[in-house]
């Protein structure tokens, strides 16, 4: 087994879960392609303009705002950002990763989706992540929503499997 491949790869993790067993010859291909998708994300993005759509599914509510701007963050967006991915539960905020965000921007330019990304689950209170834990099981005591580093997303017209490639390929997800 290569274990070694895997030091530093979370318990549970999509990536571990799939490269679990693979064969050395084959896990080297994924190892190559995952370095280069590393550094491709590494290198500083252009002054670009990042604009994105949302949809909570929760809350019904939409968004259309742009938190990048010439390659730098617009706080005025991230701020109604953090306000839309809010615990719609308890009616919280906190201050969403801007990473977080590139990142959703890019799986939606990746992907070539054409309507609003859907958001089930942005930021979620400790209250909430652990009324969750004790009533549906499943979110981690330590949950990265209760940070503002996750989200739980649909893109309605992507095919999940597209999106579970998309998510590996970035190691993530």
């Amino acid at each position: 087994r290569a274990n070694w491949a895997l030091r530093g790869v979370p318990k549970g993790s999509i990536v571990k879960s799939v490269l679990f067993g693979v064969p050395g010859r084959e896990l080297a291909r994924v190892a190559g392609v995952c370095v280069t998708i590393f550094i491709m994300l590494t290198t500083p993005s252009s002054a670009e303009d990042r604009t994105i759509s949302m949809y909570n599914i929760h809350t019904q509510e939409t968004i259309t705002v742009t938190f990048k701007r010439n390659g730098k963050y617009v706080l005025e967006g991230l701020q109604q950002l953090n306000h839309f991915m809010r615990d719609w539960r308890r009616n919280q905020e906190t201050k969403m990763d801007p990473a977080l965000i590139d990142i959703i921007w890019e799986l939606h330019e990746e992907l070539g989706s054409k309507v609003p990304v859907h958001l089930i689950c942005g930021f979620r209170s400790p209250a909430t992540n652990e009324m969750l834990r004790r009533t549906s099981g499943g979110q981690a005591k330590n949950s990265r929503h209760i940070t503002g580093q996750a989200a739980d997303l649909v893109f309605p017209d992507v095919p999940l499997k597209q999106l579970r490639y998309a998510g590996l390929a970035k190691e993530r997800g």
